[in-house]
């Protein structure tokens, strides 16, 4: 519901008002706004309760631990919704499974990342799960082997519903921490992840597997310096391409560049904006979250 109250007075007063006069004008003029208003709310239908209220983490011992904006903890298999959730008694987080009938989320007992000031992203691909999880920190920067990005891989059993960790796993993605890390497959199998760091959109990728990581590299579409509050976020379309989308508050525009598959790593569209608008002019959030 969108309320608009603007001002009537003079030579502006729109076609089909007619401006008679009245006392104190601005006192009439806030009535029959607040009488709008009130009418508009009183016409609305009781509230009604949609969905189920789940649990909440309380006082968690890490902050956020479903965070951070682009990044997803949840997905779905075998008819069944899954999520990455944090495990307090044994501080580390771990896969669950959520039961249906009675709304709770069940500890499959899988392990993940043990670090309590990670986040992660999650992607499953009908084959395998992937968690990639890093350190958070409003400020990115390099940091130390323990605190680099992992990618871990996980298979599914149907008998039993439970992942397993698959040999070789994880392995080091970058060696940074960030405000955020995001994870895309593209149509080649090829898995790619983007960050930011030091004011530069960061790029990884696999090359001949899963286990076998290039080397880190800045995007070429983007020229410019973000600040330190900036995020990026990547997703895989249209079958044979991904894009990246980040947001820059020291232009206050939010950009976009693609990367086909059959072009070699390093190649990116030029960027383009993504948000813009005429009227409202320039205008960028680090709010971003994508899906196809």
């Amino acid at each position: 519901m969108i309320y608009l109250i603007s001002g009537i007075s003079g030579k502006n007063t729109p076609r089909g008002i007619i401006n008679k006069k009245q006392p104190n004008n601005l006192v009439y003029r806030l009535f029959i706004a607040i009488t709008m208003i009130w009418g508009t709310l009183h016409a609305q239908p009781d509230t009604l309760t949609a969905g189920f209220r789940d649990f909440n983490y309380g006082n968690s011992v890490i902050s956020t631990p479903t965070g951070e904006k682009p990044q997803s903890k949840l997905w779905f298999n075998d008819e069944s919704w899954w999520g990455y959730l944090w495990y307090p008694p044994a501080a580390e987080y771990r896969i669950y499974r959520f039961d249906l009938p009675t709304h709770t989320w069940v500890n499959t007992g899988t392990a993940v990342d043990e670090r309590t000031s990670s986040k992660a992203d999650v992607l499953w691909d009908g084959q395998h799960l992937y968690v990639v999880s890093h350190i958070f920190s409003t400020v990115s920067e390099p940091t130390s082997l323990d605190n680099s990005a992992r990618l871990y891989r996980f298979s599914y059993d149907p008998g039993t519903r439970t992942y397993s960790a698959d040999a070789g796993f994880p392995v080091i993605v970058n060696n940074s921490k960030s405000e955020t890390l995001t994870l895309a497959k593209d149509g080649t199998g090829q898995l790619w992840v983007t960050w930011i760091e030091a004011g530069s959109v960061m790029v990884n990728r696999s090359l001949s597997s899963d286990l076998d990581w290039g080397t880190a590299f800045t995007l070429p579409s983007q020229p410019d310096s973000t600040s330190d509050d900036d995020i990026a976020s990547i997703i895989a379309f249209g079958g044979d391409k991904i894009g990246i989308l980040w947001s820059n508050h020291n232009d206050s525009i939010t950009y976009f560049s693609a990367h086909n598959d059959a072009d070699a790593d390093m190649v990116w569209s030029a960027r383009e904006d993504a948000l813009a608008d005429a009227l409202l002019g320039n205008m960028t959030d680090d709010h971003i979250n994508l899906k196809t």
